[in-house]
């Protein structure tokens, strides 16, 4: 008998993990999590979030108007800046009409904010191939470098 509860006396040991084994753990499920929120533009080399955590962001700015009075967080620059940069991450063409519901303003307001942006060389039009009146928008090589440094000195992790 004594061999007997030695032997569950070792099994009990070795199947309740240490604190240091549940620690390490936890850090690597947070390094995991962390790591999926951010993906790597190959052309650049720029460390952007991911379209996942991007779209939360977008939808979670969106979400303040249904519970504060939405001309207080009036930001079109930023919500186009934005949406530009999750439509880079999927590799996605965006027109004009799209940019300006994205601003979440009036669409006179939504251009305007646009041309400030173009003007301060943060976004870039280029007419679409296949119909001669209609424009994409894109962020500009300026706008992704900026991103990266954004993100570069303020990660996201679990919180925007």
């Amino acid at each position: 008998m004594r061999d007997s509860q030695i032997r569950r006396a070792a099994m009990r040991k070795t199947a309740v993990p240490s604190a240091m084994d549940l620690e390490f753990h936890r850090l690597a499920r947070q390094f995991d999590n962390l790591i999926r929120q951010y993906v790597e533009n190959p052309s650049t080399g720029h460390i952007t979030p991911s379209s996942q955590v991007l779209l939360r962001i977008i939808r979670a700015r969106h979400a303040r108007g249904d519970y504060f009075p939405s001309d207080l967080f009036s930001d079109p620059a930023w919500d186009i800046l934005l949406d530009l940069l999750h439509a880079h991450i999927l590799k996605q063409n965006v027109c004009v009409s799209s940019v300006c519901v994205a601003a979440n303003a009036p669409a006179t307001t939504a251009l305007r904010y646009l041309s400030l942006l173009e003007k301060g060389a943060l976004v870039k039009r280029t007419p679409d191939p296949c119909d001669g009146r209609r424009c994409f928008v894109s962020l500009t090589v300026h706008a992704e470098e900026a991103f990266a440094k954004l993100f570069a000195h303020h990660p996201l992790q679990d919180h925007f």
